[in-house]
């Protein structure tokens, strides 16, 4: 059984093929899908929440950083 981030990478790279063949533009279709994604979370959090999540992912996109609760 997959967990929630491989099952979502799964759909990810299913949409972004499906995407393809329809030649639709891969940075175009990403900012839609993003557009659904935080309207999905809104429905769940609020939106200061999601800005929290989003600056957070922001902030660590590189992901060779330690977190700041993390010890070096």
């Amino acid at each position: 059984m997959a967990g929630s981030y491989e099952l979502a990478r799964q759909h990810l790279e299913s949409a972004m093929a499906a995407a393809k063949a329809e030649n639709i533009d891969p940075e175009r279709f990403s900012k839609a899908l993003l557009s659904e994604l935080l309207q999905q979370l809104r429905q769940h959090r609020s939106a200061a929440d999601i800005r929290s999540e989003v600056a957070f992912e922001l902030e660590n996109l590189e992901g060779d950083q330690d977190f700041p609760f993390m010890r070096p």
